[in-house]
């Protein structure tokens, strides 16, 4: 598992320029499909906080930042998160990046219990190598 997912990692990290010049700050699928939808799910509103899961180049969790939520944008790709960091101009406090494998419970239960007030994960699940245990 640790194989695959250090794999998919490295392959993130070498996409992470594609991706953060095609993504931008979103394109009409994520602005008219899957922005308003997840506003609406997440109810965002001041000072709520929020978890974006494989934030990738950080536009959404921009977004959130924008609409006045405190969020910590969460990525395995080192690259993912240098890209976020290096197209952020939010007001320091209001959003943050760090490098996190969300496919370790440690890594999550790292955050703290009862952090959040919600969590996001757009268009990502399907690249994170699965994790089974019998607990």
């Amino acid at each position: 598992m640790d194989a695959l997912n250090q794999e998919v990692r490295d392959i993130w990290n070498q996409n992470a320029p594609f991706w953060d010049e095609r993504m931008g700050e979103g394109n009409a699928f994520h602005k008219i499909l899957i922005e308003p939808t997840q506003e609406r799910l997440l109810n965002v509103h001041a000072g709520q906080r929020i978890l974006d899961i494989a934030c990738g180049n950080g536009q959404f969790a921009r977004r959130l930042a924008r609409l006045g939520a405190c969020v910590l944008g969460v990525d395995f790709s080192e690259r993912m998160i240098e890209r976020a960091r290096a197209r952020t101009s939010e007001p320091g406090g209001q959003i943050e990046f760090r490098i996190l494998d969300c496919t370790r419970a440690d890594a999550l239960m790292s955050l703290g219990e009862n952090q959040f007030d919600g969590a996001v994960c757009t268009m990502a699940l399907m690249d994170m190598a699965a994790r089974v245990s019998n607990r």
